[in-house]
């Protein structure tokens, strides 16, 4: 019979040694009992099939080099050995991000999403291949800017008006030069487009006035059907009183100032009383009528050409060459000062009177104005 004291110590040691068997069986496979029952697993690891054989211990993506496997305490909780993020979860074997997402394979970046292979930014997108900027939109083809807009719709009424009035009134400038009132008259600028007050022009301008109103009536109002588009009015207009001031026709002429006292003239279109010398009344005489000549020597062909006597009581002239359509121009200033200075004022007795000798006239055109002999 065995002594006590050997029987307790070798069962002691018996004991010890098989504590230390059941302890190198579970590092195996699995941790004890106290170790697998972790609050992520719920099951038992020690020889369960999640921890002996699984794949997530043995062959998952994540087990056998991944941060999360090597290392961790345990062999068989839920992260090593059969939860859905090792062997079938998103994070090892077929998870949207790493087999089938949409980052690697098939996913709508990759293999079929927006931005790869049929996306609205790559074949067929609104800015590739029919969006609003390349194929149809409002800027490129039909937009408002392109076709009826306004400034494509043709002109606006402030626009049609102002090119209205700034032809009339170039007419006017152009159609308006005088020397006396009886150069001036009334002549109607109303249009299509509106209703308007005469204009004081030269009385021999009109027809020519008449047509560069008519010009503008036919290509700004009637062309663009302006009364329709704008309306149309006409003003009421005081009665005219046409007359020359300071060589212009004006509508209304300012009360005339008064005549000079005896012994005084005014000279052809000025309004400057001056003493009647000889020489005061001839050089008055003279500018009056040289510039009407000078006005009147235009002309393109011989034919154009004629004399026009310019003899007065101041004296007698050889006449002058000028165009024939000018010389009832010429005709009425030289009336005017032998009516005006001449005459009244007694030239012929105060100052003599003379006439020159004068060579047969030949008028004819010679660099574009009229000569006394060609």
């Amino acid at each position: 019979m065995r002594h006590p004291v050997h029987f307790a110590t070798a069962l002691v040691a018996s004991l010890s040694l098989c504590l230390a068997c059941g302890s190198t069986s579970g590092s195996g496979g699995g941790t004890p009992a106290g170790d697998s029952g972790s609050t992520t697993d719920g099951t038992a690891d020690s020889g369960t099939p999640a921890d002996t054989t699984t794949a997530a211990d043995t062959a998952s993506a994540n087990d056998t080099g991944g941060a999360v496997d090597a290392g961790t305490p345990d062999a068989g909780a839920a992260v090593d050995a059969g939860p859905a993020e090792d062997t079938a979860g998103s994070q090892d074997a077929g998870s949207p991000q790493d087999a089938g997402s949409a980052q690697d394979a098939g996913g709508p970046a990759d293999a079929g999403g927006p931005a790869d292979a049929g996306g609205p930014a790559d074949a067929g997108g609104p800015a590739d291949a029919g969006g609003p900027a390349d194929a149809g939109g409002p800027a490129d083809a039909g937009g408002p800017m392109d076709a009826g807009s306004p400034s494509d719709a043709g002109p606006t009424c402030s626009s049609m008006s102002k090119a209205l009035w700034d032809g009339i009134n170039a007419a006017v400038e152009a159609n308006n030069a005088c020397a006396i009132d009886a150069d001036c008259t009334t002549a109607d600028q109303s249009t299509a487009c509106q209703g308007a007050c005469p204009a004081a022009i030269n009385v021999a301008k009109k027809v020519a006035f008449g047509a560069a109103v008519d010009a503008l009536d036919q290509s700004i109002c009637k062309a663009n059907n302006y009364a329709a588009k704008c309306g149309y009015a006409t003003p009421k207009c005081m009665a005219p009183k046409p007359g020359c001031v300071a060589g212009k026709c004006v509508y209304n002429k300012p009360p005339t100032p008064p005549a000079c006292k005896p012994g005084y003239f005014k000279a052809y279109g000025s309004d400057v009383c001056e003493e009647a010398t000889c020489k005061a009344m001839a050089t008055a005489k003279n500018t009056a009528i040289n510039d009407a000549v000078k006005a009147a020597k235009a002309c393109s062909a011989d034919a154009e050409c004629g004399i026009v006597m310019t003899g007065t009581q101041c004296g007698g002239t050889c006449g002058a060459a000028v165009n024939k359509a000018q010389a009832a121009a010429v005709t009425k200033v030289v009336n005017w000062v032998d009516n005006n200075i001449c005459k009244p004022l007694g030239y012929p007795g105060k100052c003599g009177y003379a006439t020159p000798g004068c060579m047969m006239p030949k008028p004819g055109c010679k660099a574009g104005e009229c000569v006394y002999a060609k």
